[in-house]
């Protein structure tokens, strides 16, 4: 997929959290991917219907 540099699944260890974790070249490449590609937005509404507590949110990698 265009501007979609990587994509990690983590598992917490107490075995109740899972984290996506997806990195994209911009915020511009995530957004033209999920407004676009209305096979990607079903998805990502289908994954927020089937989760709890879903906590998407956009950040930055800092240097620490």
């Amino acid at each position: 997929m265009p501007g979609l540099r990587s994509i990690q699944l983590l598992r917490g260890l107490d075995g109740t959290k899972v984290i996506s974790h997806m990195r994209w070249d911009s915020q511009a490449a995530f957004r033209q991917a999920t407004i676009n590609n209305p096979r990607i937005a079903a998805t990502m509404q289908h994954v927020a219907e089937l989760i709890e507590a879903a906590e998407p949110g956009l950040y930055e990698v800092v240097d620490p």
